[in-house]
């Protein structure tokens, strides 16, 4: 569906959150060649985001990882703490799916955490799995 699918694949840097209150999910985006400096803006959107725009106590989460490309293991290490150290995410969210060029290292890195999460290289089968919940 078009009407999610806010970000074009060839733009670079990019670390928005929008909220979509039909399906009630945030979709995250960080893409592109991301330093230290684009991580904190990227969890900056993020929490701005859940805080202002999150209707109920729950919610989804798509966080789109496709062309993600951390500088070094330092960046990458810091975004994967941000996004799990996040509190909000911790109690509120109900369902979280990864869209990443790998999604079978994702899996790797992120499945042992609990059972809602899934891990998708596909942003429509992403979308899917969502609908399906609230049959949109």
């Amino acid at each position: 569906d078009d009407r999610y699918n806010l970000f074009k694949l060839e733009e670079r840097n990019v670390t928005d959150t929008h909220y979509f209150e039909e399906l009630d999910l945030f979709i995250s985006r960080l893409a592109g060649e991301i330093d230290k400096k684009e991580v904190l803006k990227w969890q900056k959107s993020l929490k701005k985001s859940l805080h202002e725009d999150a209707k109920k106590a729950k919610f989804r989460l798509l966080i789109d990882l496709r062309g993600f490309d951390p500088k070094n293991e330092e960046v990458h290490e810091m975004w994967l703490k941000a996004l799990m150290g996040s509190r909000e995410i911790e109690k509120q969210c109900i369902k979280i799916a990864f869209v990443h060029h790998d999604s079978k290292k994702m899996f790797e890195m992120l499945a042992h955490k609990d059972d809602e999460k899934s891990f998708f290289d596909d942003i429509d089968d992403a979308f899917s799995w969502f609908k399906k919940e609230v049959n949109v």
